[in-house]
């Protein structure tokens, strides 16, 4: 049986309050490459199936728990915000297969629950629309003004600004940082200039939403949205626009000329990469 049962669920029953009150979670990277997160595996008392045991499981702790972390030991300790958690390693993690330890006790035992119990808590369901309120104003914000900004390398200023994601979350299939180009609405234009190594560039509705997020997306590089002045705010996949309602990409017959130029351009560039 569990090691302590009734002490783990309380503190597993715990987790999705904390989460949301405080705004953060936090987990470990691994000792041996801490560029990666630390994953454990299923306790052989926890499963209830032994097919189960063994399957891969990354602990999180809120804020109260943290000492249980540290005595743990697994590795550094590093936080994450709960929007970061919510709406990207929750899906991602997911689709992996991953499970999720949540404030597992010094001794790294403790409750494993998968991610799309965490994805159905109404509480997160409420937390993350509320976060996805960012984006969607940039999404509106895009439409009625008709432009974005971005910003230039600054050592070649003929090339778009690319940084790498933060933190351990957006990575590669080898482990790598995935790649965030940031761009910001016309009400992050003081963010922009604020954090911008280059010189800030404007750009079309029709540009952005035809060739760049395209282009973007089948490269597999991050959209940074509206940012602030210290380089922090949302990282998503281009699709995550091209398929909101709002923007209502059309079928290729139905575009403009201008539309299938831009296309043709983004198919082009992801041909020569």
């Amino acid at each position: 049986m569990l090691k302590n049962a009734k002490d783990s669920k309380n503190r597993a029953a715990r987790f999705v309050p904390e989460l949301l009150a405080t705004g953060k979670v936090f987990y470990c990277l691994d000792k041996e490459n801490p560029e990666q997160l630390f994953v454990s595996t299923t306790n052989d008392e926890i499963s209830a199936d032994p097919d189960e045991s063994g399957q891969p499981v990354i602990p999180f702790w809120t804020e109260t728990y943290l000492p249980y972390a540290r005595k743990w030991d697994a590795g550094p300790i590093v936080d994450m915000d709960a929007e970061t958690f919510i709406k990207n390693c929750l899906p991602r993690f997911d689709l992996d297969g991953v499970r999720l330890g949540l404030n597992w006790d010094g001794d790294g035992c403790g409750v494993e629950v998968l991610p799309e119990q965490l994805l159905q808590d109404e509480r997160m369901a409420r937390a993350l629309l509320k976060e996805n309120s960012r984006v969607s104003s940039f999404i509106d914000e895009l439409l009625e003004t008709d432009c974005v900004y971005y910003s230039v390398d600054k050592d070649d200023p003929g090339q778009i600004l690319m940084v790498q994601a933060a933190g351990a979350v957006h990575v590669d299939e080898d482990g790598d940082p995935l790649p965030v180009i940031p761009f910001w609405s016309k009400s992050g234009f003081q963010d922009a200039q604020q954090w911008a190594q280059g010189e800030i560039v404007e750009t079309c509705k029709d540009r952005f939403i035809f060739q760049v997020l395209p282009e973007l997306e089948m490269r597999g590089i991050l959209l940074g949205v509206n940012w602030n002045g210290e380089g922090c705010g949302d990282e998503i996949r281009p699709g995550d626009i091209l398929r909101d309602e709002r923007v209502a990409f059309p079928d290729f017959d139905d575009l403009t000329e201008a539309q299938k130029q831009y296309m043709a351009l983004a198919m082009e560039s992801c041909k020569l990469q």
